[in-house]
């Protein structure tokens, strides 16, 4: 007869793999972008990322399967057997889900048609949503390892997972609006600084610093004298 901790091991072995495959290719996809961030998009580029998503999405079928066979072997599906841990993790898995769904259908189709320019090129509502995504992945995936392999996390109560997730991922993604804000303005700051010293741009005053005294006019009666003197 097979031994039940046997089977949990090898469960938890391919959930644990996966997770490190996913996390391994988003890190992948994200190193990319920020890499050639101030470059143009090109072929190559898009190959790592097209190659990485597809990574990330047989991996998260594969989290979804061994992380419901775990869920078998422990719990029967018996909501009462249910840790706050699981619950967490149930929740980062879906968020992770959505948000891959979102990557494929917002954000890859985002970039492919900036092929040719750089992705700071694009427009500042184009690239919230990009960081936006970006930070949510980014999140999930550090999220799933820390309850993956946490010792503290599986010993601890619901109110901490109920903080630890949205502060988590409230974060993550500030940081990313406010770093893509700070490019912004550190574009502006550039035109800015351009714009002063070549003077495009800037208001001209034509108006002059102090008054030049203008000659009052020679009165008729003197200028006739004084022609009349010459001849």
């Amino acid at each position: 007869m097979t031994d039940p901790q046997l089977l949990i091991d090898i469960a938890r072995f391919a959930h644990i793999l996966v997770i490190a495959v996913g996390f391994g290719a988003a890190s992948l996809a994200d190193y990319q972008v920020l890499r050639q961030l101030a470059r143009p998009v090109d072929d190559r580029m898009l190959h790592v990322l097209d190659l990485s998503h597809a990574v990330i999405w047989k991996v998260v079928i594969g989290m979804w399967i061994t992380g419901l066979i775990l869920i078998q072997i422990r719990t029967q599906f018996v909501p009462a057997n249910f840790t706050p841990k699981l619950m967490g993790k149930l929740v980062t898995v879906a968020i992770l889900t959505a948000n891959s769904g979102l990557i494929g259908r917002i954000a890859m189709p985002m970039i492919r048609r900036a092929r040719g320019q750089s992705l700071l090129s694009l427009p500042f509502g184009s690239k919230l949503v990009l960081a936006a995504i970006g930070a949510v992945s980014s999140a999930s995936w550090m999220l799933a390892m820390a309850m993956g392999s946490s010792k503290v996390l599986a010993a601890s109560g619901g109110g901490v997972f109920l903080v630890l997730l949205p502060v988590a991922y409230l974060a993550a993604v500030a940081l990313a609006v406010g770093g893509v804000s700070l490019l912004r303005a550190g574009d502006l700051a550039i035109v800015r600084r351009s714009t002063s010293r070549f003077g495009a741009g800037r208001r001209v005053d034509y108006r002059l610093s102090a008054p030049v005294p203008v000659p009052a006019p020679i009165p008729a009666n003197r200028r006739v004298g004084t022609t009349i003197a010459a001849e």
